[in-house]
């Protein structure tokens, strides 16, 4: 699998993850508490479950198109891309990236303002493409990032001071994401600017971080793989109700036909993984649950 050294979609990643180590914050202009230049955080997590678990800045992603949700302390007056310097180190790839205010490459990342002003969305770009880019996350790597603020101040974390945030981002073995867009409201499930799938035949990417070479196993990575919507197989024999329209040894594309959802509709896509050995680093890995993604919710964009 390719290794990325640049990975300054993640580094936006980490922006919105200003809490970081499990406090800190953005707020108005760089002053979240007032007068101090100190950054305040309530909460920040992934937007739902469907991208991932963890807690405290700390992340186990299902998804290399995740989506936060960060709240804050106080309203919303500013950039919160102006406030920042992150530095962030590939773990497993190797290298490591400073990013600040300014950048052109920030706009590899959405951001979007919450409903109530006083939170913010962030999710990361993924092409429809089985090649992963410069900029995109990495299935299996594991990266570390540090936030600064740029006008000298520092967080406040549990009612202390410190200068930098630290917290650690690990993608899954296995990763399947959702080709929405935030900036349209198409994601997921509907939270907040989320107004869930704007398609009856969504489209996902399935990627790996080994390749499968088998001829035995003829739908690459899907060949891994259980799916099932509900109770209802999607990968049956001679089921139409899943298409594949790209492969490789290790990335599927993969589109969900119309039949099976309704508008307004909500969904488990269950993805577990089947009895097999695959060679990961010179070393046979037996899939489990912790290696793909889990449940996926599917929540149907209402037209009414």
């Amino acid at each position: 699998m390719k290794s990325a050294l640049s990975i300054l979609v993640l580094a936006l990643f980490a922006l919105a993850c200003s809490g970081g180590g499990g406090g800190g914050g953005v707020a108005a202009n760089g002053d979240g508490i007032s007068g101090t230049g100190e950054f305040k955080l309530s909460k920040i997590d992934l937007a739902h479950a469907s991208y991932g678990e963890g807690d405290y800045g700390d992340f186990v992603l299902n998804s290399l198109s995740p989506v936060l949700k960060v709240e804050l302390g106080s309203p919303i007056d500013g950039d919160p891309r102006d406030l920042f310097e992150i530095t962030l180190q590939d773990l497993t790839g190797g290298g490591t990236l400073t990013v600040g205010p300014g950048e052109d490459e920030l706009q590899n990342v959405i951001i979007e303002s919450g409903q109530d002003g006083s939170s913010f969305y962030l999710e990361v770009g993924k092409a429809a493409s089985l090649n992963l880019g410069t900029y995109e996350l990495q299935p299996g790597h594991h990266y570390r990032y540090v936030i600064r603020p740029v006008s000298g101040g520092g967080f406040e974390v549990d009612g202390e001071r410190q200068e930098e945030l630290e917290g650690y981002l690990r993608l899954r073995h296995v990763t399947i994401t959702y080709l929405g867009n935030l900036k349209e409201g198409d994601g997921l499930v509907r939270d907040g600017v989320l107004k869930g799938i704007a398609t009856l035949q969504p489209e996902f990417m399935i990627h790996t971080d080994f390749d499968l070479e088998s001829d035995s196993l003829p739908l690459g990575p899907l060949s891994l793989l259980e799916l099932k919507l509900g109770s209802l197989p999607l990968l049956k024999s001679g089921s139409e109700l899943i298409e594949v329209l790209d492969l490789d040894t290790s990335a599927v594309h993969v589109k969900v036909n119309a039949a099976p959802l309704d508008w307004g509709g909500d969904y488990d896509l269950s993805v577990e993984p089947k009895e097999v050995s695959v060679l990961l680093d010179d070393e046979s890995l037996n899939l489990v649950d912790d290696h793909v993604p889990g449940t996926l919710r599917l929540e149907m964009q209402d037209l009414d």
